[in-house]
Order: structure tokens, then C-alpha cells, then sequence
């Protein structure tokens, strides 16, 4: 099994257990990640049986439950570039560096970019922010998510920074 971690924080994010994209679209510069809902157990563990579990009611993103996120408290597109988006893809770009990767940056950050005018278009869409479990002051990547649509049914989407993000193969 692989691990997916970002090199900020070192937070474990995701894992190759669920299904992971890379679109092209962004240049390679985003990972989107789809989780489920799942019910929980009287330990606060996933519950192996989800229909007895449902009779409980306590449902919880797999992947922010799994890998241990805090939620971020919700804000605006504009506070988001500001002070999110901007500063954390120039530490992505000196870590980039750091790496001897400067031929990656340009093409980074077009994708990030064309991320960023994707999320515009969204507009309406509600994003969720989180951080990994071993960002205490925010300044790690900061994870969107939203509901994605699969087939007939919704499911939590998770978009992550691929260029700042290790696996680890366990």
C-alpha cells in the first residue's frame, strides 16, 4: 500500500486505497481523490457492519475520519487566494527547488492556475477545508473538498497539491 504525505507537514493524507486522478487538464499539478461515507461504531471506528452502524448514525467522511483532518473554518474565494492559494504554491515552488526540480515549477503552476479558474467557475459549489493531522498552524497544504457526483450518488471529493506530496510505500 502506498501513502500519500505531504512534505510540509509531513501529514499523512490519502492512501492508494481509494481512487486517485491525476486530469491532465492541470498539468499534473493536482491529485483528486474520491472518498465515501461510512458509519461509525460505538468505538469511533469504521464499522465493518455499515448497515447495523447506520442504525447509530454516526456518518463521517472516510478519508478526514482515516487520516485524522481538522477542519478549517470556510472562506471566501478572495481571503482563500490571498491567503492560502498564493503563499502556500510559493512554498511549493521553493520546496520544488529545494528538490533541483525548477523545470517543474512553470508547468506547476500553469496547473494550479488553471485549477484556480476551474474553482471560480464553481462558484456555487460549497468547498470543505481541512489540514492534515500534523499541520498545527496552517501552514501546510490546506485540502478542498466538495461532493463530486458518481453515477446516481453523491460522494466527498478531496483535492490535493501533487507536487507537494510524497508517497511512501509501506
Amino acid at each position: 500500500m502506498k501513502v500519500f504525505i505531504d512534505q510540509t507537514t509531513d501529514s499523512e493524507l490519502f492512501s492508494d486505497a481509494y481512487t486517485i486522478e491525476q486530469p491532465e487538464e492541470f498539468n499534473g499539478a493536482i491529485y483528486i481523490v474520491k472518498s465515501k461515507m461510512v458509519y461509525l461504531d460505538e468505538e469511533n471506528e469504521i464499522a465493518q457492519d455499515q448497515e447495523e452502524a447506520a442504525q447509530l448514525g454516526n456518518q463521517v467522511n472516510e478519508i478526514s475520519h482515516v487520516f485524522n483532518y481538522t477542519k478549517v473554518p470556510t472562506m471566501k474565494r478572495s481571503e482563500y487566494k490571498k491567503s492560502v492559494f498564493v503563499p502556500f504554491l510559493q512554498r511549493v515552488a521553493a520546496l520544488l527547488k529545494e528538490q533541483g526540480k525548477e523545470d517543474r515549477i512553470p508547468e506547476m503552476q500553469k496547473g494550479a492556475t488553471a485549477f484556480y479558474n476551474t474553482l471560480k467557475k464553481w462558484n456555487a459549489r460549497k468547498f470543505e477545508l481541512f489540514v492534515g493531522s500534523n499541520d498545527d498552524d496552517n501552514k501546510g497544504m490546506m485540502i478542498l473538498s466538495d461532493w463530486g457526483e458518481q453515477g446516481e450518488l453523491e460522494q466527498p471529493v478531496f483535492y490535493y497539491w501533487a507536487d507537494a506530496i510524497e508517497e511512501t510505500k509501506l
